[in-house]
């Protein structure tokens, strides 16, 4: 079974959060290439999960989406791909 929690940073589901991600099995990590603060809070979702979970590695992948608006792109692939490797997940 798949479910897919898409918390869009709301408020809504802050006080759920800790409980998704301690039942999760894997997480699809996205951000906007066109909003740069998307992509750095990852970097604290990330460190989130694996506190939660407390493991030094849990499946994800990361992905940047919004890629038909490449004329605004704000976050290089270069930077996605970097962070990616950093983490030792796929990228897309």
């Amino acid at each position: 079974m798949l479910e897919i929690l898409d918390t869009a940073g709301t408020e809504a589901f802050t006080a759920m959060r800790d409980l998704y991600m301690k039942n999760g099995q894997g997480f699809l990590l996205m951000y906007s290439i066109i909003s740069r603060s998307t992509f750095d809070s990852l970097k604290m979702v990330q460190e989130q999960i694996l506190r939660v979970k407390d493991r030094k590695m849990v499946p994800m992948v990361l992905c940047g989406n919004k890629c038909d608006l490449v004329d605004r792109r704000d976050v290089s692939t270069e930077e996605g791909l970097e962070l990616a490797t950093y983490w030792g997940c796929p990228f897309f």
